[in-house]
């Protein structure tokens, strides 16, 4: 299990962590969230798993991918609706471009919360992934997530290389694969 941990403190009681397993042509990935819950601004799921843009402007969960022997990458975002989306980088920050071949029947997502917990559960097929991607030992690995708490939003991740939040930033990618 990894923790993430928030950029700057949000002054809740708020914890989270992410468990990742890539095997075959699947990775499975889980989100979950403990402490003040109802606080958060989390969508109600829906069936329509659609590719929207911006997601990270309200609560969302971010897996980035980098090829371990070139500058690209592709960031997934997860909303807890459903909605998603992936994007392909050549290098640091480059244009933003929807990595088209990625298809919602490619994404399973699940969402189960109590009181106390929320988990958010993705699951991948990954060979819609370009082949470098699927390389393994070759693969660099971020998790990240975006809080909303009312109109503020946190950020968390593995590592804050930087002294801004910043998930892009190749030193935040610090799972190998």
């Amino acid at each position: 299990m990894y923790q993430l941990t928030p950029f700057e403190p949000m002054g809740i009681e708020l914890s989270i962590r992410a468990n990742l397993a890539w095997e075959d042509d699947c990775l499975e990935l889980n989100f979950v969230i403990d402490g003040e819950i109802a606080l958060i601004d989390l969508p109600e799921s829906n069936s329509s798993k659609e590719r929207i843009l911006g997601l990270w402007e309200s609560t969302c969960f971010e897996l980035f991918i980098k090829d371990a022997n070139s500058s690209k990458y592709l960031e997934f975002n997860f909303s807890a609706s459903g909605d998603w989306n992936c994007y392909a980088f050549e290098h640091y920050r480059s244009d933003l471009n929807e990595y088209l071949p990625m298809k919602s029947s490619a994404l399973k997502m699940l969402n189960k919360h109590s009181k106390n917990t929320y988990n958010y559960q993705v699951i991948i097929d990954t060979t819609q992934l370009p082949e470098a991607f699927k390389q393994v030992g070759q693969r660099m690995l971020g998790l990240s997530a975006v809080i909303k708490i009312g109109d503020e939003l946190s950020y968390w991740a593995l590592k804050h290389p930087q002294n801004k939040p910043d998930f892009h930033s190749e030193a935040g990618f610090s799972i190998v694969l």
